[in-house]
């Protein structure tokens, strides 16, 4: 089971994915529209980091 969000970070639009277990599958770099963009696919780095450090905390039921 996956979930797909939308988010504008760093004044760019994202797909997160998040997998069952908390698990940060992958993030996209995508325009306004939801069209991907390609091979844009972050794996590591700070914007991973913390969108795996906002998953966590979410999942734990904070804010």
């Amino acid at each position: 089971m996956k979930s797909t969000w939308r988010v504008r970070a760093d004044g760019r639009d994202w797909w997160v994915v998040v997998g069952l277990g908390n698990a940060l599958v992958t993030v996209i770099d995508v325009d306004p529209w939801r069209r991907g963009r390609g091979q844009g696919v972050v794996v590591e780095g700070p914007l991973y980091a913390k969108v795996a450090a906002v998953n966590t905390e979410l999942m734990r039921g904070g804010a």
